[in-house]
């Protein structure tokens, strides 16, 4: 493909991975995972990377601050030297590398503004809390239902005479 060619493939997934990116502030990282989530498509990662690597040269989109769920660079052979550069890139921002990868408690950044990140704080902190169980008004405890179940029948017959 040509970059002609990959500028005039862009759909409106990759437009909404490039909005996204944009908005990651210098010096934080997020993850192609992350990215699908905030899309609500959960399940899309790898397509969230194919929509970075088609980026045309002349771009304003940060893809360097997108790494795997892993906190490392992707590396591939189809990047053309590029996992180099995106190290130098994140680097010059300030962000750390610790046995080739990031610790994103330090430099994770936590979402677009317009995503629930409070509510997934909420969802934390009731994971943390223990459970009980919710009774219903009147709720004695489990009730049990009178069973009327069928008698076994034994295969001797009550029909014979000793």
């Amino acid at each position: 493909f040509t970059e002609t060619t990959r500028t005039f493939c862009m759909d409106k997934f990759d437009t909404e991975v490039y909005e996204i990116v944009r908005q990651v502030p210098t010096g934080k990282v997020t993850t192609y995972g992350q990215i699908a989530k905030w899309m609500g498509l959960p399940n899309y990662s790898r397509r969230v990377g194919r929509a970075l690597m088609n980026l045309p040269a002349d771009n304003d989109v940060p893809w360097q601050r997108v790494l795997n769920s892993t906190g490392r660079i992707s590396y591939s052979e189809f990047r053309g030297g590029c996992d180099a550069k995106q190290r130098d890139l994140l680097e010059a921002e300030g962000v750390e590398f610790k046995s080739g990868k990031v610790n994103f408690k330090k430099v994770g950044w936590a979402g677009p503004p317009d995503t629930d990140t409070e509510n997934d704080a909420q969802q934390t902190e009731k994971k943390k809390q223990p459970k009980t169980k919710a009774k219903r008004p009147n709720d004695d405890g489990p009730q049990q239902a009178a069973l009327s179940l069928p008698k076994k029948r034994s295969r001797r017959t009550d029909d014979k005479t000793a």
